[in-house]
């Protein structure tokens, strides 16, 4: 009985992975957008299964970087089908409610799926470590997937000469960078040139470029290789 509960238990820790994975994912996204729509919307699936905490919460409209978004953004619990959505609609009143114990937490500004006073009561830390291996995977999977649909034929510049994307990249980027922030720069070209802009140094060694410098507070490498046909091709953007 108690091996059944474990594994029962470590499948609902691996969906509650998997869900603020994909709620990472959408806040970067957000991040990128915040210009057009300043505010994001607590969207609650009304429905008689809907906790009456998490039906509160729906309609609530608050800017991107209030406070408010660090403890109440989904999921909040266990089986949490909440969702956010970004609007231009003027910000309202966050009810006044505490998130369950475990669920003040936003993935995505803190790169971690869990919070730290997450309870998982007999499921061991090797368990836990193994949930997060798997979620993190499968997210990183899906944002290399997106970001080379994304970037198929699009480039960034650095002065007069043009950078453009690749697949190995992409990849590379994913490989050499534990947390997803990196790879979430990738599903918007804006963010590698807006990098690019930013740089204080740019080191060219033979055929390799390397710019290096912080833009809002993320210290930052990028590297490219020059062709015979002087195109660059990215070989990586690493977050330090």
């Amino acid at each position: 009985m108690t091996e059944q509960y474990n594994k029962n238990w470590l499948r609902t820790e691996y969906d509650q992975a998997l869900s603020s994975a994909e709620m990472a994912k959408k806040w970067n996204g957000f991040i990128a957008d915040k210009d057009l729509y300043p505010n994001l919307e607590y969207v609650a699936v009304m429905d008689s299964q809907t906790r009456n905490s998490h039906a509160a919460l729906n309609g609530t409209i608050r800017p991107i970087d209030d406070p408010f978004w660090d403890s109440h953004y989904p999921p909040n619990g266990w089986g949490c089908r909440c969702d956010v959505v970004q609007t231009d609609k003027p910000a309202n009143k966050a009810p006044d409610l505490t998130p369950d114990k475990g669920f003040n937490n936003n993935p995505g500004k803190r790169g971690k799926l869990f919070s730290d006073d997450a309870g998982y009561y007999d499921v061991t830390k090797e368990e836990m470590n193994e949930v997060n291996q798997h979620a993190n995977e499968l997210l990183k999977a899906n944002i290399i997937k997106e970001a080379t649909e994304i970037l198929t034929n699009k480039f960034v510049r650095s002065g007069n000469l043009k950078i453009a994307f690749s697949e190995k990249g992409i990849k590379t980027t994913a490989s050499i960078n534990k947390k997803t922030k990196a790879m979430a720069l990738l599903l918007n070209n804006d963010n590698i040139q807006q990098l690019i802009d930013a740089a204080e140094k740019h080191i060219v060694k033979g055929n390799v470029h390397i710019w290096t410098g912080e833009d809002a507070g993320i210290s930052f490498e990028i590297k490219a290789t020059e062709t015979t046909t002087g195109t660059l091709i990215f070989d990586y953007v690493k977050i330090k």
